[in-house]
């Protein structure tokens, strides 16, 4: 019978731990800390995301540099090749 009445005593004290004082105080300092947390995770998703968007953005630029100067490089072969003396006289192999 003392194991009914110790746990009967649990029950009571678990009932005076979260009264309407004590509840209000664990909420009270619970959620600024639940809302700070939010924010923090929320802040650095977007500057992930703002990493991630500036990389790829230098990565297409560097990219179109490269392709830019490749093409360059191509027409200038083309435009010797149509300039020469053997495309002018249609002899090229």
């Amino acid at each position: 019978m003392t194991q009914g009445v110790t746990m009967l005593q649990h029950l009571r004290n678990l009932r005076n731990l979260f009264s309407r004082g004590r509840l209000a105080m664990v909420l009270g300092t619970a959620i600024p800390f639940v809302l700070f947390a939010t924010y923090a995770v929320m802040e650095l998703q977007n500057t992930q995301r703002d990493v991630l968007v500036s990389d790829l953005n230098r990565t297409a630029l560097v990219t179109a540099n490269a392709v830019n100067q490749q093409l360059g490089t191509s027409v200038g072969y083309l435009n010797a090749l149509a300039t020469s003396d053997a495309a002018l006289h249609n002899d090229v192999p």
